[in-house]
Formats: structure tokens, sequence, C-alpha cells
């Protein structure tokens, strides 16, 4: 006796599976549909100016530009600015795609590679653009917090000044340990050989940049600028939402905001940011919907950026496959 459907069990497992995580999908988005609907969330989406949502993508594009330049700044040499702001977008496809910035930074540190750059010099010139893009964000969140005392709870505030002083001393660690030079000095003998080898090579490569300072310098410039850039995107996203707050209060959300997305728990990109930003608005004078409205419109900028760079990835192995 033939038992056809007890063929592959493991695969009507995982079909059965699949199904299942579906269904519990398409349920989540018929709730959240349901709730966007109750809080007035999608007439404010609906009611949007389509003008202002333009002017707020081109700002948010405008400082990813920045985030571009601030990578250019610590790149190796030999890697012009077009070709690294390439890179950028491409990887911030993969931030989207995948929670982290971990194969984003993989992306950027293996497409240099291709092109015949150090792999360590890499590696160093992403966790550098990383350290000053905080250092920048850091140095707006202590003015942020300060003018916040005036409308946020204390509580709230010293949450917020913890989680700041955290990474304060997170950076001063690593900077430290970055000049103490550990394994070129002769310490950390026990790491095992290829591992010691790397560190070794990545720390003569942090070592370039002390000869150098401009560099950071710059760096940190094109930080500020994407963090200022990126406030405009809100201010324009909550202008199309009818939101009209002073920019001594979007001073205090959108920093504020990028301080706690800091926190590594996000999924495809969404994740504490977005609910910080509504908590922040709505303690600043702003409607539950307008918060809610404007946190949505630019998740879907920066989707559409990610977006982007998946269709310029498309692009060039389509035209190298024609080729």
């Amino acid at each position: 006796m033939k038992i056809g459907t007890l063929k592959n069990p493991s695969r009507s497992l995982t079909n059965i599976a699949r199904y299942g995580i579906q269904l519990v999908l398409l349920a989540g988005l018929a709730y959240a549909g349901k709730r966007l609907v109750a809080s007035g969330m999608l007439s404010t989406l609906g009611h949007a100016s389509p003008l202002m949502l333009v002017a707020s993508f081109g700002a948010a594009t405008a400082a990813q530009g920045m985030a571009a330049g601030r990578w250019w700044s610590l790149a190796p040499a030999g890697h012009g600015y077009a070709r690294l702001a390439r890179i950028h977008v491409e990887s911030h496809f993969w931030a989207t795609l995948v929670p982290g910035g971990v194969a984003a930074d993989g992306y950027r540190i293996l497409a240099l590679r291709g092109r015949g750059a150090d792999p360590h010099h890499v590696a160093a010139s992403v966790m550098l653009e990383r350290a000053l893009g905080l250092v920048a964000l850091l140095l707006l969140t202590g003015p942020a917090l300060g003018v916040g005392t005036m409308w946020l709870s204390s509580k709230l505030v010293i949450s917020l000044s913890v989680l700041a002083g955290s990474l304060v001393a997170m950076v001063a660690g690593a900077t430290i340990a970055a000049l103490w030079a550990p394994v070129t000095g002769g310490r950390l003998r026990w790491l095992p050989a290829k591992v010691r080898s790397a560190a070794e090579q990545l720390e003569h490569a942090f070592g370039s940049y002390r000869q150098n300072p401009s560099r950071l310098v710059r760096a940190l410039g094109f930080g500020l600028a994407y963090h200022g850039l990126f406030l405009v995107a809100y201010v324009l996203a909550g202008r199309a939402m009818g939101l009209d707050l002073s920019i001594a209060r979007w001073f205090i959300a959108v920093p504020l905001a990028s301080l706690v997305a800091t926190l590594p728990l996000n999924a495809w990109g969404i994740g504490v940011r977005e609910g910080a930003i509504v908590l922040l608005l709505v303690a600043l004078g702003a409607s539950p919907a307008q918060a809610g409205a404007v946190s949505v419109a630019v998740v879907g900028l920066q989707i559409a950026l990610g977006c982007s760079g998946g269709v310029s990835q498309l692009v060039r192995r389509r035209v190298r496959a024609a080729v």
C-alpha cells in the first residue's frame, strides 16, 4: 500500500510552518491596519502633502550622501566619492533587508576588497566611520538633552542621559584600546596566530589615521551634516502631515530618537527609533496620529532608499552578464 502523502514528511512540515508564518504575518498586518484606521494615522497619511514628502525624500537622500562622504574621508586612497556613494547606497539595501548593520558593513568591505583594496584598511575605515558618526550624534545629544528638560519628563531625560553616558564610555574605551595597540606592543600573545596577525594589520591601519588627523575632522564634519539633513527630512515629513513644531522641538526629538536607535533592537531597519520618535513628538506637542504618520513616512522613505540600492545591484549584475 503506497502512501504518497508521506513521501517527504520534512517537506510537508516545512510547508505547514511557512503557511503558518504567513497567516501570522497577515493577521499582524490586518491588526496593524485596524489600529491605523482607529488612531486616525491612516487619514493623516492620506492627506499628506506630496510636495513636502518629495522634499523630505530629497533631504533623506542628501543625508545618505553625507554619510557616504563620511566614509569617503576615511576610505583607502584610489576610490572616488561616486564609487563609494554607490557602494554605500547598495549597503543601505542590506541594512534594510538584514537586521543590524553587520551585513551592510560586510558588503562595503567585500565590495572594496573586490576592487583590490586591503581588507584590513577597509575594515578600519568602516569601523572609524561608524565611530565618528556616533561621536557626531553624541555632540548633538548633549544640547538636545539640555533643551529637552523644558518639555520632557525627568525620568526620560535621566534614562537617555544614562544611555548617552554609556556610549561615551564605550567610544572612550575603544579609542584607548586603539591607541594602546596591544598586539603591536607585544601583548595578547595568547591569541591564535591568525587572529593576532589580523589584529596587528588592523592596528597598523588605525595607526595610519594618526598621521593625518584632518581626515578624521573631515569625516566628523560629514557626520554632523548627515544628522542635520536627517533632522530636515523629519521636519519636512512633519510639515507634510500638518505638524508645525518649532525647530527647537525637532532638535530635541530627532537626535534623541537617533540616540535610542543605537540600541540593537530592530527588524528590517524598523525598530526602537520609530517608537522613540512617536513618544518624543507626542511629549513635545504632536497628536499621536501626526507623530505616528511622521514615523511611518520616514520609514517609507528609508525603505525606498534601500530599494534603490537593491535596484543598483541588480542593474550592475545585468550589465556584467550582458558583457
